[in-house]
């Protein structure tokens, strides 16, 4: 894992490679300003790129969305969100 912190010591990203059938880069970031965080595409963009030189191949982009974060997205977001899986208890848990 790798961890990066904003310059104003208020945000964590944290960055894994992972392999399942493809190389992807895992994104933990738990906050919801996902698309207006100065800095936080261009830093998983980097973490992308140094992970496609280590494995010689593109490899995807992984991050785990919660609900409030989902609601957050503009209607044009660029993600594929398909249903999600619970680790325990029922989706109404998550509204």
């Amino acid at each position: 894992m790798v961890f990066f912190e904003n310059p104003q010591q208020d945000r964590v990203l944290i960055t894994k490679q992972d392999y399942k059938r493809e190389y992807y880069l895992h994104v933990i970031y738990s906050w919801d300003d996902l698309l207006s965080q100065p800095g936080l595409w261009e830093t998983i963009s980097m973490a992308q790129l140094e992970l496609s030189i280590k494995v010689k191949t593109n490899p995807s982009i992984w991050i785990d969305l919660s609900a409030v974060q989902v609601q957050s997205l503009p209607n044009n977001h660029p993600f594929e969100l398909p249903s999600p899986w619970l680790l325990y208890g029922t989706e109404q848990a998550l509204t």
